[in-house]
């Protein structure tokens, strides 16, 4: 009996001290996971403009324009007259900017302001001006944000909202331009910036087109980093809420979606198109095949037929 007192006390204590590691394991385990949401946590907060923001694909050597491959360091590339224009901004951030022509008389022409996104420089996006060019007759006033390409400064929520009004700007007082018929065009984050220059100066517009643009960089968090996303009202300094400014712009709306984007879900466009309640008109076009980068080339005659459209109805 003695034995098995003395069996069932040592088994006892294996079992404490099994317990006593399992539980020691499991404080230890949370410790971790503790510390490394904790620094993943800070780094997105310290770190948020460096996640959005990204002049220079694929690599270093890729900031500036003229550092691009052939067919995307300037306009003559593609035979089309352009100009090289330094904008200064209301905080005297200078932001480079070519004025491309459709014709030598550019006043004759419509001009849109191109607001490109988050990744690379102006001359990535040659290939699309030549066709809103050439195919639509339209002059295009293209910038690169502050901090991109050859612009000054660095990258900002408010900075890029000034960026956006100094253009908009430069081409109301440019006698080339006939500012009676100024577009607005963002692509993704480029979007964000075009809704929010509609928001507060829409008098000055004709229209406004927006092309695989996010609700807000929260319904981004959500989609994209879904482990971040309980803490974002804790840590969150970038916001671009065009959900909420959506509904304040009284211009006719064109709104352009790839269905197959892989970064912005489609629904994004439906929700913005839902609450632009006080616009003047609105209209989507949808590419089936379309993706979150190139939907102007996937979407071909259909994405063309889309602006000139939606040019023709409000110019009517």
């Amino acid at each position: 009996m003695e034995a098995d007192l003395i069996k069932d006390q040592v088994d006892a204590g294996l079992l404490y001290t099994l317990v006593a590691k399992a539980g020691n394991l499991v404080v230890t385990m949370a410790f971790y996971a503790a510390a490394f949401a904790a620094f993943s946590t800070g780094m997105v907060y310290f770190k948020q403009e460096g996640m959005l923001y990204h002049p220079a694909v694929p690599e270093e050597k890729y900031r500036y324009p003229e550092n691009m491959p052939p067919g995307y360091k300037h306009p003559g590339e593609y035979g089309l007259p352009f100009e090289n224009v330094k904008i200064v901004c209301k905080d005297k951030i200078k932001v480079a900017a070519w004025f491309v022509k459709a014709n030598a008389t550019p006043k004759s022409c419509r001009t849109i302001l191109f607001f490109h996104g988050n990744a690379g420089n102006i001359g990535s996006r040659l290939p699309n001006i030549e066709v809103l060019v050439k195919r639509l007759n339209s002059n295009v006033l293209i910038i690169d944000y502050r901090g991109y390409g050859n612009s000054d400064g660095t990258p900002s929520e408010e900075g890029l909202r000034l960026d956006a009004e100094a253009t908009l700007e430069w081409a109301l007082n440019n006698d080339q331009i006939d500012n009676s018929r100024i577009y607005t065009f963002g692509r993704s984050l480029g979007g964000a910036v075009a809704a929010e220059l509609a928001m507060n100066k829409g008098n000055s517009l004709k229209g406004v087109i927006l092309e695989n643009t996010f609700t807000s960089i929260a319904d981004m968090v959500d989609q994209l980093m879904p482990m971040v996303a309980i803490f974002k009202k804790l840590i969150q300094r970038v916001f671009y809420p065009t959900i909420d400014r959506i509904g304040k712009i009284e211009n006719h709306i064109l709104f352009v979606r790839g269905i197959k984007d892989e970064i912005v879900p489609s629904d994004h466009t439906d929700r913005l198109f839902e609450q632009a309640k006080k616009a003047t008109s609105k209209r989507i076009y949808a590419c089936p095949e379309g993706d979150h980068n190139n939907t102007w080339k996937i979407g071909g005659e259909e994405y063309v037929s889309a602006f000139r459209d939606f040019f023709k109805h409000c110019e009517e």
